[in-house]
């Protein structure tokens, strides 16, 4: 996922928001995929006790659950990347008013 960097789009008031809200974001991602290995761990350490269709069914949920966090991820820095670029583009262009 890449930002429009055309810079006539955008209303720009602080670079430092647009960091802070992208980093805050990809932490916020960061949170939900390590709760959701340790929801992976905890399933992975009942079955070892009992086995049930809705046990399996809920593993099968975690790992779909944890490959759309790793792919939302991808796309968060991917986006983190275009905005670095954006605000180097911004740099460049504040500097020559």
């Amino acid at each position: 996922m890449k930002i429009n960097d055309d810079i006539e789009e955008y209303d720009v008031g602080s670079l430092q928001a647009i960091f802070q809200t992208v980093d805050e974001i990809l932490k916020k991602i960061s949170n939900l995929e390590q709760n959701a290995l340790l929801m992976e761990r905890n399933i992975g350490v009942a079955e070892r006790d009992f086995t049930s269709e809705n046990l399996l069914r809920a593993k099968e949920i975690i790992k779909k659950y944890i490959q759309t966090l790793g792919d939302a991820g991808v796309e968060l820095k991917e986006l983190a990347l275009s905005v670095n670029d954006f605000a180097e583009k911004l740099k460049k262009a504040w500097r020559e008013w």
